[in-house]
């Protein structure tokens, strides 16, 4: 029994496979979590840029979001849903907040847009729980 015992812990069989099956798990951690810290990122800056492109939208009364120059929330939401999903984000509509007549620093006369998203992640040991992801912009109204 003691000889086998040293033969088996002498033999350097499958001495690779072992040391690739130690090294694979952090392996694989560090790169899927360095693809979803990246992910992550791109949303968070994708959700910022859809809210400050809505806000330009609403305060030069582009059609896109003020038809025959009046604002319209409807057509406003549609526009950051489009816009969110030429980046590559499903947005929900009814987690945009539009104000077309509010206030940036106190001072008044600005189209203020928030937009909020939840960022799922589907390597669940990176991110277990959803994230929301906020992104808020002030533009000034022409001729507010």
């Amino acid at each position: 029994m003691r000889r086998a015992l040293r033969r088996f812990l002498a033999c350097r069989a499958g001495s690779s496979a072992v040391e690739v099956a130690i090294l694979a798990l952090p392996m694989f951690a560090l790169l899927f979590g360095s693809i979803e810290g990246g992910r992550a990122y791109w949303t968070s800056q994708a959700v910022k840029d859809v809210a400050t492109s809505v806000a330009r939208c609403i305060g030069i009364a582009q059609p896109e979001c003020a038809p025959g120059g009046t604002f319209d929330a409807a057509q406003a939401r549609t526009y950051a849903v489009a816009a969110a999903r030429g980046l590559g984000v499903l947005l929900d509509p009814d987690l945009v907040e539009i104000d077309g007549e509010g206030t940036c620093a106190g001072i008044g006369g600005f189209a203020v847009v928030t937009v909020s998203y939840r960022f799922l992640s589907p390597v669940g040991f990176v991110f277990p729980e959803d994230i929301v992801m906020t992104g808020q912009s002030c533009f000034p109204v022409a001729g507010g």
